[in-house]
This record gives C-alpha cells, structure tokens and sequence, in this order.
C-alpha cells in the first residue's frame, strides 16, 4: 500500500473492526452470546475476546486460516439465541407486482 502523501500512516485491524488510530494497544472486552429470553433459560458465560489497530509499516503475511477458529462471525449480533435469526413471517404484509402478468 503507498501513498502519494508520504505523511500520510495507514492503520488497520485483522477483524473487521475499525482502526483507532489513537489507540495501537491491545484492547479486551467482555460479551455474551447468548441471554435469558425465556424464564426456564439461562445466561450465557461471559466470554472475552480483544482486538487491535496497527499502523502499517511493510509487508503483511497472509496465511491460510481456514482450519483456524472462526472467531469473527460467531459473536452474536442479536438477541436471538438461535443460530441463526430469522424474524417468524409475516410481519408485514406484502404485494407483489408482477407486471409480466395478465397481459393481453
């Protein structure tokens, strides 16, 4: 990667997250994946995990991970504790234009 503007610092991370500049540390934080929905129900453990900016300063090594752990896409990003989230149809009421359709 280079830059025409050579004051210029790249920064990236190796999770999707977006870089912060003003903080290169390793930062952790505490989640769950899963939370009470129903009164029989449990909590989930707590789990933590951390990620970190980097200032790009050469090359970067690229590996194949896909035997590695996926660690990204399984924190949950809903409230559902299915594995999947799917909202239960209908919840709105739909029509469908099908201007093909009984034409003469």
């Amino acid at each position: 990667m280079t830059s025409p503007d050579p004051s210029v610092t790249v920064y990236y991370t190796l999770d999707g997250s977006e870089p912060n500049p003003a903080d290169l540390g390793v930062n952790t934080f505490i989640y769950k994946n899963n939370y009470v929905e129903l009164p029989e129900q449990t909590d989930g453990a707590l789990l933590t995990e951390s990620y970190q900016t980097f200032a790009y300063t050469g090359a970067i090594a690229i590996t194949d991970r896909s035997n590695a752990p996926n660690r990204v896409s399984l924190k949950s990003s809903s409230y559902n504790s299915g594995p999947y989230y799917f909202p239960v149809l209908p919840l709105f009421k739909s029509t469908v234009v099908r201007p093909w359709a009984n034409r003469t």
